[in-house]
């Protein structure tokens, strides 16, 4: 549906544009769906606020977040680091941009990369004497922000989110391996359905074929009218 928007010139009137109407009702979602839906957006929007302010905590030592969350796990490592692909599962980023991150970090003398001794093929990423200083240095300062930010929560309530959140966290990890395990259901079905069908159509390949008898010159059977 639409409507014209008019307007007077003289004593005339003059139609402008044709503006659609809105909808006169929106799509109504059932009870079971708005809470999730809730949750979700909610969760969202906390995540947004929360690492605004995590970005400007960091960024008075000069680093990005993605920086300062490279330092903080390779803290935890000791001397011998990460490897890229276990960095990279850490701290949920792709390896190409972790390649980025590191190569920061390098350049200004805080990480280095290092061959791993037990397989050469494998690089390593440690924190320099520099960048050792630097996360003992931050991490507790950081830590003092997060308490700050979130000091408006009583600690009961903290506690219990946290329990809320671990349960969250959880059953999201094993959400892929179900959907995996249906999926291999799936495909397990549908190779069975696939191999009875090869197998029909071997059956009905297998059975016996008419062969037309071969006559001899001048015995063939005459045709009847």
């Amino acid at each position: 549906m639409t409507r014209t928007s008019r307007r007077l010139q003289g004593d005339s009137i003059v139609s402008r544009t044709r503006i659609p109407e809105a909808p006169s009702h929106l799509v109504a979602l059932p009870d079971d769906v708005k809470l999730p839906l809730r949750v979700h957006l909610r969760l969202a929007t906390c995540r947004n606020l929360l690492m605004r302010e995590a970005r400007r905590s960091v960024e008075r030592w000069g680093l990005t977040l993605p920086q300062f969350d490279v330092i903080a796990e390779l803290s935890r490592a000791g001397e011998r680091g990460f490897t890229f692909v276990e960095l990279s599962r850490l701290l949920l980023v792709t390896s190409g941009n972790l390649t980025g991150i590191v190569d920061r970090l390098e350049a200004d003398g805080l990480v280095r990369r290092e061959t791993d001794e037990g397989d050469r093929r494998l690089v390593r990423i440690v924190l320099t004497r520099k960048g050792r200083q630097l996360a003992d240095e931050i991490l507790p300062l950081h830590a003092r922000d997060i308490q700050a930010l979130l000091a408006f929560m009583p600690p009961e309530q903290l506690a219990r989110l946290n329990d809320l959140l671990g349960q969250l966290r959880d059953g999201l990890r094993d959400r892929p391996a179900a959907a995996d395990r249906a999926e291999l259901v799936d495909e397990s079905a549908a190779a069975g359905e696939s191999h009875r069908a090869r197998t029909r159509g071997r059956g009905k390949s297998r059975q016996p074929k008419v062969t037309p008898l071969k006559t001899r010159r001048g015995t063939a059977p005459p045709l009847r009218g």
